[in-house]
C-alpha cells in the first residue's frame, strides 16, 4: 500500500481551547450553502469545556509531529514584506466587497446566529469523550490497529442494547461490518441506516463499493434508506435549522436542492477506518439520543427511500426503493432517477478490486 493513498481527515475548528467545532465539512463554498447549484448537507458538534482542550491536544499533537512540514520547507523563497502587504490588501478589499452578499445577510439573519446574539442558545450537557487517530497511523502498517481509532469506538457499538441509527454518506460496510450490523440485529437491536442513493452520491465508485452489501443487510434484517435527491429547495429549507449545538436533532442532515448531497461526520469506510486519520466525539447524552431519533422517526419517509428485498416463488432476490415523488408514494426497481449508462458503469465498477481505497 502506497502513502499516496493516506492523508490527514481530521476537521475540527477550535477557539482558545474553550470552544470546539468538529463535523464533516471541508472549505468550499458548498460546504456552507454559499453556492447556488451545488450543496452537501452536515452534521456538526459544538462543545465546550474538558473536550474542546482535548480537541486542541489532538491538533497540537498532529502538527508538532514529525510527518508535518513547515509552509516554509515547501516553497523556493518566502514574499517580501511588500508583496505580503498587497496580498494582504486584496483579501481586505475582497471581504469588504462581500459585506452586502445575499450570503452574508443570509448567515447574518440566521436562526442560529440570532440566538447567538441574544445568548438563547441552549446547549446539551453531558459527558463527551474525543477519539482520534495517532498520527504516527501514517508510518505503520494498514493492519497495526495499536494506531487506529475503530478500537476505541468499538466498546460503545458493542455495548448498544436496543437501536443503532447510523448517518453515513459514504457507507462501505466491508464484510466485517456486515456481519457486525446483522448480528446486532439477531440479538434483538434494531438498526437503521441512511446513506446517499446513487442519484445523490458526488463519490459513484463509493457507491459501487456499497451497493454490493445492500442484499446480504437487508437479509440480515438491517433496515436501509437511501437520500431522495428530488425533494424541492423549499421542502428542505423547512427542516433545517437547529443542530446539536441547541440540543436538537441533527437536521443538517437534510437535503436542500436538487443538486445537494449528504456529507459527513464520520465514515465507516476503509478508506477512513484504515488509510486516513480521522477525528470525532462520543457524546453521552440521552437528550440529543431522543432528538436523533425522534428526527429519524418523523422525517426519514419525506426525505429518503426505503430499501426492500423481495423473493418471488423461485427465490430470486429484486430491490425495490419506496418513496414519495411529487408528494406521491412510488415504487422503483432501479437506482431512482439513474440512467441505464451510470448503472452499469457502476455494476462493473463493483466487480473491481478496490474495495480498500473506497
Amino acid at each position: 500500500m502506497g502513502s499516496v493513498t493516506r492523508r490527514m481527515h481530521n476537521k475540527s475548528f477550535t477557539v482558545d481551547s474553550q470552544a470546539t467545532i468538529l463535523g464533516g465539512r471541508n472549505i468550499g463554498n458548498e460546504y456552507f450553502e454559499a453556492d447556488p447549484d451545488l450543496a452537501f448537507a452536515d452534521l456538526d458538534v459544538i462543545g465546550v469545556g474538558p473536550v474542546a482542550r482535548d480537541v486542541s491536544t489532538a491538533f497540537d499533537r498532529y502538527w508538532n509531529n514529525e510527518l508535518a512540514y513547515p509552509v516554509s520547507v515547501l516553497i523556493d523563497k518566502p514574499p517580501t514584506p511588500e508583496e505580503t502587504g498587497r496580498m494582504r490588501q486584496q483579501l481586505n478589499e475582497f471581504a469588504a466587497a462581500q459585506a452586502g452578499s445575499v450570503y452574508l445577510k443570509a448567515l447574518r439573519n440566521s436562526d442560529l446566529a440570532d440566538k447567538l446574539r441574544k445568548n438563547e442558545v441552549r446547549y446539551s450537557w453531558g459527558n463527551a469523550v474525543v477519539v482520534y487517530d495517532l498520527p504516527e497511523k501514517m508510518l505503520h502498517d494498514a493492519g497495526e490497529k495499536e494506531y487506529q481509532m475503530a478500537p476505541q469506538l468499538r466498546p460503545y457499538a458493542d455495548g448498544v442494547r436496543k437501536e443503532l441509527i447510523l448517518f453515513s454518506p459514504y457507507f462501505v460496510p466491508g464484510e466485517a461490518g456486515t456481519s457486525f450490523l446483522t448480528d446486532l440485529v439477531a440479538r434483538g437491536v434494531r438498526v437503521r441506516i441512511l446513506t446517499n442513493s446513487l442519484a445523490s452520491n458526488d463519490v459513484s465508485v463509493v457507491h459501487a463499493g456499497y451497493a454490493g452489501y445492500r442484499k446480504p443487510l437487508l437479509r440480515g434484517g438491517v433496515e436501509l434508506y437511501e437520500m431522495n435527491k428530488k425533494l424541492t429547495g423549499n421542502s428542505g429549507r423547512r427542516r433545517r435549522g437547529g443542530g446539536i449545538v441547541q440540543g436538537q436533532p441533527a437536521r443538517q442532515i437534510v437535503r436542500v436542492r436538487p443538486g445537494a448531497g449528504l456529507h459527513r461526520l464520520h465514515e465507516p469506510r476503509p478508506r477512513a477506518v484504515v488509510h486516513n486519520t480521522e477525528i470525532g466525539v462520543v457524546l453521552a447524552s440521552r437528550e440529543i439520543a431522543q432528538g436523533m431519533g425522534d428526527w429519524f422517526d418523523n422525517n426519514i419517509g419525506q426525505l429518503a427511500f426505503r430499501l426492500e428485498l423481495k423473493r418471488d416463488e423461485n427465490g430470486s432476490e429484486t430491490l425495490l426503493w419506496h418513496g414519495t415523488v411529487d408528494g406521491t408514494p412510488q415504487t422503483f426497481d432501479v437506482d431512482p432517477y439513474t440512467g441505464f449508462w451510470k448503472r452499469l458503469g457502476i455494476g462493473f465498477l463493483g466487480i473491481l478490486p478496490i474495495e480498500s481505497q473506497l
